[in-house]
């Protein structure tokens, strides 16, 4: 079964690459919900998109630092076949450029 690492170093790797994605999109959900669809919030009286795309900016670029980080190759794992965090990262930045077409910014050296 190729989606799931047999090697447990592999294994670990992905779960850690599923902590980042988790992490990233939970702050994605949260400023969608938080700011764009909470009319009645005493932070934020009008809808504005924008407003949560920027503070999103500002958090996605250690989370794609982290992940520059794990990722070796065109998959995860490198020259492998793909496994199911490499599906899940795909998903995640399918999302992520729905949410905030912009180029993100680079990440901190």
């Amino acid at each position: 079964w190729f989606l799931m690492p047999d090697d447990p170093a592999q294994f670990a790797k992905c779960e850690e690459v599923e902590k980042v994605l988790f992490g990233l999109m939970n702050t994605m959900v949260y400023l969608i919900n938080k700011i764009c669809f909470a009319p009645n919030s005493p932070e934020c009286n009008d809808f504005d998109a924008d407003y949560a795309r920027s503070r999103f900016q500002k958090k996605l670029a250690p989370k794609i630092a982290a992940l520059e980080e794990l990722v070796e190759g065109p998959f995860i794992m490198g020259d492998t076949l793909p496994v199911h965090a490499d599906y899940l990262l795909y998903a995640c930045l399918h999302d992520i450029n729905l949410f905030s077409p912009a180029p993100s910014p680079a990440p901190p050296s």
